[in-house]
């Protein structure tokens, strides 16, 4: 146990899953010993029609959050053993309408004083840690609803890999580098075009003498992606050849790319950047919307083939 308390918050999950565990497995002894030849896993849907009253299958699934193969399961077996009495919807003969039987009733008044026992044991403990579990259990799911905890993890993940990313600017030593990971990322989606050639052949000319820069991202000592500015004219660069090496998927290389492009343009006092993408390109496509650009509708690229549309950021 020390282990995973020296892990912190790293060692949540099965810290968690211990605690959930051990309480559970108390409440459902308890629940056995005093209520045998029923399983305590069915309980809730007999107090949510308890509650509610005769309830439709859909409705039960919704009230207590499981999904509706499983209410339908759970119900067979209430009904089995009497609990409970289903019938065909007067409006709707697709429909089952739930209700609890006399029995059903019955178990529901030698349920509660186990729960109320329950409930006393809640309140010892919480007297005892300082804790109200209940409200700050409604806290932590209410924010798990809005943003889940894997989604937080991923954002911890590319704040954190987002500063393992070094950008630097293009000398004559990194020609090759451009071209080689530019034809990689054409093979893998496209092929590459006289277009495409005239730039990776000779981007000193076509891209820095113009007025442009290339960028590299570089993680622990390996440049593994590029991006140029190309000058269109005094107002506007177009963002253009981003192209990431597969091994750094997902590691932030294209999006800090992307933020030099950006800073660059706006040290030039560019008023817009342009870029031309493609609807197979989606992470792509999702990287340049979340950064603030936006589709340009009906317009087409005059110097591809391939089938591309253009976005355009406002500085």
């Amino acid at each position: 146990m020390r282990t995973l308390i020296n892990l912190g918050g790293a060692g949540i999950n099965h810290r968690l899953k211990r605690l959930t565990e051990s309480l559970s497995g108390d409440i459902l002894k308890t629940y056995r010993e005093l209520i045998p030849g029923i399983e305590p896993a069915l309980f809730p849907v007999l107090f949510s029609l308890h509650l509610n009253g005769e309830s439709s299958v859909q409705e039960i699934s919704t009230s207590i959050g499981i999904s509706h193969p499983a209410a339908v399961q759970f119900l067979k077996k209430l009904e089995s053993k009497n609990l409970i009495h289903s019938s065909p919807d007067i409006i709707d003969q697709r429909k089952r309408i739930v209700s609890l039987t006399k029995d059903g009733e019955k178990l529901i008044k030698e349920i509660k004083p186990i729960q109320e026992d329950i409930e006393s044991a809640v309140l010892n403990l919480q007297d005892e840690t300082g804790i109200n579990l209940s409200s700050e259990l409604e806290k932590i799911e209410s924010a798990l609803r809005k943003n889940s905890f894997q989604s937080r993890i991923k954002l911890a993940y590319k704040e954190r890999a987002i500063k393992e990313v070094e950008i630097l600017s293009y000398n004559k030593g990194y020609k090759d580098i451009f071209r080689d990971l530019n034809y990689e990322w054409l093979n893998k989606y496209f092929e590459a075009e006289p277009e495409d050639e005239k730039i990776l052949n000779d981007p000193e000319k076509e891209i820095i003498k113009k007025g442009g820069q290339i960028f590299f991202a570089r993680i622990n000592g390996k440049i593994v992606g590029t991006c140029a500015a190309i000058k269109k004219d005094k107002t506007t660069y177009e963002l253009a050849k981003m192209a990431v090496t597969e091994k750094a998927k997902g590691r932030q290389a294209g999006k800090k790319l992307a933020l030099a492009i950006i800073g660059f343009s706006w040290s030039k006092k560019a008023k817009y950047i342009t870029l031309e993408t493609s609807s197979k390109l989606s992470a792509a496509v999702n990287l340049y919307k979340s950064l603030g650009f936006v589709t340009v509708p009906g317009t087409e690229s005059t110097k591809y083939k391939r089938k591309v549309f253009n976005m355009v950021l406002e500085l």
